[in-house]
């Protein structure tokens, strides 16, 4: 299983056909003139197999968000298995997880938020993606 990309956005979509629509990619600076303060993230993570001997096996998905001082503010993990058949035969499958996560933020500066698989008796293949929480830039005089 290898890791081939990882965003952060405000949210996601979904359409009938399964197709996931990222809303607001790239919102990794939130400012916030009080604390605590409450928002939403959205991380999406595509990982593909290049080993068909792992197809239908369940393995293991992490999400932890860590606070600046690298204390977790949530962690969760969750039991996921891929497709026993390959939706396409001759190409390595991908999967997509996507969480939105509800935050309550009580510090300014930089928090990291960590999504792992791991598979049955292998090591977990892991993606950081951090956002930062900053108070209101000061005007400047004449502004």
């Amino acid at each position: 299983m290898k890791l081939e990309w990882i965003i952060l956005a405000e949210g996601f979509g979904t359409a009938s056909n399964g197709a996931v629509t990222a809303i607001g990619i790239n919102q990794h600076i939130i400012v916030s003139p009080t604390l605590p303060m409450t928002t939403k993230r959205g991380v999406l993570a595509h990982f593909i197999d290049a080993e068909p001997d792992i197809a239908g096996k369940e393995l293991e998905v992490s999400l932890t968000v860590s606070d600046p001082n690298g204390k977790a503010i949530l962690a969760n993990t969750l039991p996921a298995r891929l497709s026993p058949v390959p939706q396409w035969p001759g190409i390595p499958p991908g999967v997509d997880f996507f969480l939105e996560i509800p935050l309550r933020l009580s510090e300014y500066g930089a928090y990291e938020i960590t999504f792992s698989v791991q598979l049955p008796e292998a090591e977990p293949v892991s993606g950081r993606v951090p956002f930062y929480v900053q108070g209101p830039l000061p005007l400047s005089e004449g502004q």
